[in-house]
């Protein structure tokens, strides 16, 4: 049983202060005592079961990103089967709990001396007095934690929708779909219960009536757990490399119709998983008694003297088995795709007219899936070698 502390609303939120045992002891309270949350809902589904739970490294703090799914979606027929594909998605409509329910927590914030000296004062007969605010400093971190859980969901399943597109929270949106700010009192070693995340996240809960702007081809239902292993693999990766949340955010704007924006950003994921595969995989070719800085020095001057251009085109060649090289089309295509990026950001004319509203989407929307195709390629790479040197093969 928990004792509530106190109740203040603030905006549009509440604000408590909850002591998750009757025995909490106040005067030895600590940091490791301490833990702020938010609950929320998701304006798109995961699919990862009821209750499931995530440990997000964000800078130099962790947070616990809590999912609630909760009703059970049955499989989707064929779609094949129209009447009773259609009857599904009705079926779907009639639902406002469909969308998946976030319950993140911060343990161990850092807390000024004067807050802990305080919580050690209290007692169960001045609950007036027992508040502690969140502090406003993690609700950036809080937002991270949600976003990186996204887009590694997105990464390990191939997921990119779940009755709308999905794409990272905004400062904005996180903001007003916030319900309930906690600040958690508990013994060092507590665990959220399944109870704890399902009584938190329904508090404040409005129905939200479910709008399917996108019909999934495998509808709704929960994934596999074949499907979800990798996300905690992509949670820790995007501490590593950036390009996984470039290559979101591309198809994010795509799915938005935004052929330039998503042009752009795939283009800069592109450079981004090609500079990584580079950077490790050319040093491995010169001589093994060359310093490693002075090679690292060589991999940076080879894609700043070839330009980015031209490495695209070499770099699979040089580089790559054939087995794991990019399709020669998709190469050119993908040239042609820097070619329209470089006309956009330079803002290049033909006659006084820009030549990129000379091309057209279906122009810009293959240069993106060949984009996508050739950074799939050189992410598969580094990700294979980053797990070789995270776990060396012993001779």
């Amino acid at each position: 049983m928990t004792n509530h502390l106190s109740f203040r609303p603030s905006g549009g939120w509440a604000i408590k202060t909850i002591a998750l045992t009757e025995s909490f002891d106040y005067a030895a309270t600590s940091k490791e005592h301490v833990s702020f949350g938010y609950t929320l809902t998701l304006p798109f589904r995961l699919r990862t079961g009821s209750i499931c739970r995530y440990i997000v490294p964000y800078r130099d703090k962790e947070f616990e990103v809590h999912l609630v799914n909760r009703v059970k979606i049955a499989t989707a027929p064929p779609a094949e089967d129209k009447a009773a594909w259609l009857a599904y998605q009705t079926s779907m409509l009639q639902r406002d709990d469909l969308w998946t329910d976030v319950l993140v927590v911060a343990r161990r914030p850092t807390l000024k001396p004067e807050v802990i000296n305080a919580i050690r004062t209290w007692n169960q007969t001045e609950p007036a007095k027992k508040h502690v605010d969140p502090p406003f400093r993690l609700i950036g971190g809080a937002i991270n934690a949600i976003n990186r859980l996204i887009i590694a969901y997105s990464t390990a399943t191939g997921v990119t929708t779940g009755g709308d597109f999905l794409r990272q929270l905004s400062v904005h949106e996180f903001m007003d779909s916030v319900r309930v700010a906690y600040s958690l009192l508990h013994p060092a070693d507590y665990r959220f219960s399944d109870v704890d995340v399902l009584r938190f996240s329904s508090e404040r809960r409005q129905p939200v009536q479910s709008v399917i702007r996108v019909q999934s081809s495998d509808g709704l239902h929960d994934l596999a757990e074949t499907a979800l292993a990798g996300i905690n693999r992509y949670i820790q990766l995007q501490e590593s490399f950036i390009f996984y949340e470039l290559l979101f955010d591309a198809k994010a704007k795509m799915a938005d119709r935004d052929h330039r924006g998503a042009l752009l950003l795939a283009v800069v994921a592109l450079e981004a998983a090609h500079g990584e595969f580079v950077s490790r995989t050319l040093p491995k070719r010169l001589p093994a008694e060359s310093k490693e800085s002075e090679n690292t020095g060589l991999a940076e001057d080879f894609q700043r003297e070839l330009g980015f251009k031209l490495c695209c085109q070499l770099t699979p060649y040089l580089f790559m088995e054939p087995a794991v090289r990019p399709d020669p089309e998709d190469i050119k295509t993908c040239v042609k795709g820097i070619t329209y990026r470089n006309e956009i950001m330079h803002g290049l004319r033909k006659k006084g007219k820009y030549r990129i509203r000379s091309r057209s989407n279906r122009e810009l929307e293959a240069a993106y899936v060949a984009i996508l195709r050739v950074c799939d390629c050189y992410r598969k790479a580094v990700e294979s070698e980053h797990d070789l040197r995270q776990n060396p093969i012993e001779e």
